[in-house]
């Protein structure tokens, strides 16, 4: 599809954006603390694969892979290493091993990081640099849909398998031990999450082939009940879910349905949100800056709880709706500010477009 037609439908896009980057705040806040809860499993279900179906509308393979690789750096491994490496400044002075946290901070996966939540960014820069390559390598292009279909299924398959053989988090007893060469040995994941990117780029690359199909979505009420009723009838008879920085994926024909039927219902009432204007506006502005949502909303929703929480008493509900306010609202400022202010945006913001094409 035409760059032109792409712009013409970014704002339907952001409002899914934006819908997905707040259930990324909902998701961490403390009323999902429970993993056990059924609203915590209906959430993660996909909210994360949400996200890279979406980013597979706008691959685009035809673009230089050297352009390709440094952009995708800049906006996506820059931020990351900026906010981490300021974090390391006060950790340092208080007696850190600064070897140490360069090293976690390259490997770069939610077992290793201060701040778990931003494994996305490292991951999504190289699964963005898989898919381009298996795109290519395959000529996944000029494939017969078939064909295509199955290359999906067989990533699928092949990382829900890998998934059973990496753990994340050290320490968990309910941890996995892939026994290899004799020797029982314990994994925290590849670096930048490498290990996913089987599963990741199986909802990526469908989101570029169905590309065309969803940038010109309009709500059908028989589509949009279907999907509901999947995704309803998937949680009420299974306590299945998915949580990619745990390397959870619980079934892969269950936890793939929940994904897709939620992924189908986001991107159905976006396209609904879209057609008011004052909706449309509020959560294409949030999905516009869901990167400064995703980086810091954790920081500012688990220190507005901590600063609340003695003062109010036994008014849990009401700390968590404040915290989560703020957790989505403070980021956009800080993005506006960013915006506003040159050397912030050299280190937080892409860099002009004409950087890599001249």
């Amino acid at each position: 599809m035409k760059e032109k037609t792409l712009k013409q439908r970014v704002s339907y896009i952001d409002v899914a954006k934006g819908l997905g980057i707040l259930l990324i705040v909902f998701g961490h806040n403390r009323i999902l603390s429970n993993e056990n809860s059924e609203i915590h499993r209906i959430i993660y279900s996909f909210h994360v694969p949400l996200f890279f179906f979406i980013s597979g509308l706008f691959l685009n393979p035809n673009e230089n892979f050297w352009v390709f690789f440094i952009k995708k750096a800049d906006s996506l491994l820059k931020p990351y290493f900026v906010v981490l490496l300021s974090l390391s400044i006060p950790l340092l002075v208080k007696g850190f091993s600064a070897s140490k946290y360069i090293f976690e901070v390259l490997y770069g996966n939610g077992a290793t990081i201060i701040w778990p939540h931003l494994w996305f960014l490292p991951h999504l820069w190289i699964l963005l640099i898989f898919s381009y390559v298996f795109v290519k390598i395959t000529n996944f292009d000029c494939l017969y849909w078939g064909f295509r279909a199955s290359l999906l299924v067989l990533l699928l398959v092949v990382g829900f398998n890998i998934s059973r053989m990496y753990f994340s988090v050290p320490g968990q007893p309910e941890s996995k031990i892939f026994d290899g060469f004799g020797k029982s040995l314990a994994f925290f994941g590849l670096p930048f999450s490498f290990d996913l990117v089987f599963i990741t780029s199986f909802y990526l690359l469908l989101g570029y082939s169905l590309r065309n199909k969803v940038l010109i979505l309009k709500h059908s009420n028989i589509y949009f009940l279907l999907a509901l009723f999947i995704f309803i009838f998937c949680h009420l008879f299974f306590d299945f879910s998915i949580d990619l920085n745990l390397r959870v994926y619980d079934n892969i024909f269950i936890s793939t349905l929940q994904a897709l039927s939620g992924i189908y219902i986001i991107l159905s009432v976006s396209q609904i949100l879209s057609r008011f204007v004052l909706p449309c506006h509020i959560f294409s502005y949030i999905g516009s800056g869901s990167l400064f949502i995703l980086i810091f909303h954790s920081y500012f929703q688990n220190k507005v709880l901590s600063v609340i929480s003695p003062l109010n008493g036994n008014y849990f509900f009401l700390d968590d709706v404040t915290s989560f306010f703020m957790g989505s609202t403070v980021p956009l400022s800080m993005w506006e500010v960013a915006r506003r202010n040159n050397y912030l945006a050299i280190f937080f913001l892409p860099l002009n477009r004409k950087v890599f094409t001249s």
